[in-house]
């Protein structure tokens, strides 16, 4: 059953009641916000499109979409990535409510637990958009509270900070406004395979 289920095809969101269990797991949770000067349709189009990840995310080692729906978004995908001074494997499955939230939560690897999500929201008439990054990560080894905290907050931050840079630039516009044109306003997924 979807975490997040479309609202009479609207586009709009609702959350289903697996979605507010996933939210309730987010209670050591660390969010930040970030303003980027692209449409919430943009933003998530970037944000979705994991095969583009290698080009922006810095901690990445691989990405591989596992599994993808008929519209082209990831269902599940396995990622390796650097934190906390070692090498973190794990396999996201993936919630969208397009182009609202994009929400994930470990289903298998190395971590604990895992439970993140960005959510979009249009400023200045949907010219640029507010993306909050909200994270709780238990990566399954013994680490001091303060530390991890600290890490969490580093690796919301820098992914907020990667997102817009990327976002923001002008060969990464063109590549989405295709995709974004395809979605043509209505909430259709429209992020290619690789």
């Amino acid at each position: 059953r979807p975490l997040v289920e479309r609202a009479g095809g609207t586009g709009a969101a609702a959350v289903s009641p697996a979605a507010e269990k996933v939210e309730a797991e987010m209670t050591d949770s660390v969010e930040n916000s970030i303003e980027i000067d692209a449409s919430p349709e943009m933003c998530y189009q970037v944000a979705a499109k994991l095969d583009d990840y290698p080009k922006w995310v810095g901690s990445l080692e691989s990405v591989e979409v596992l599994d993808a729906g008929s519209d082209g978004l990831a269902k599940q995908a396995k990622f390796a990535v650097g934190a906390f001074g070692q090498t973190l494997d794990y396999t996201l499955e993936y919630t969208h409510a397009v182009p609202e939230r994009l929400a994930w939560k470990a289903v298998a690897g190395s971590v604990k637990a895992l439970v993140g999500s960005y959510t979009f929201e249009a400023l200045d008439g949907g010219k640029r958009t507010r993306v909050t990054y909200k994270l709780a990560l238990d990566p399954g080894f013994s680490i001091p509270s303060m530390i991890k905290k600290a890490s969490t907050k580093l690796i919301v931050s820098t992914a907020l900070s990667d997102l817009r840079k990327y976002t923001e630039r002008p060969a990464t516009k063109e590549l989405v406004r295709p995709l974004v044109e395809r979605a043509g306003g209505t909430g259709a997924a429209a992020v290619s395979p690789a």
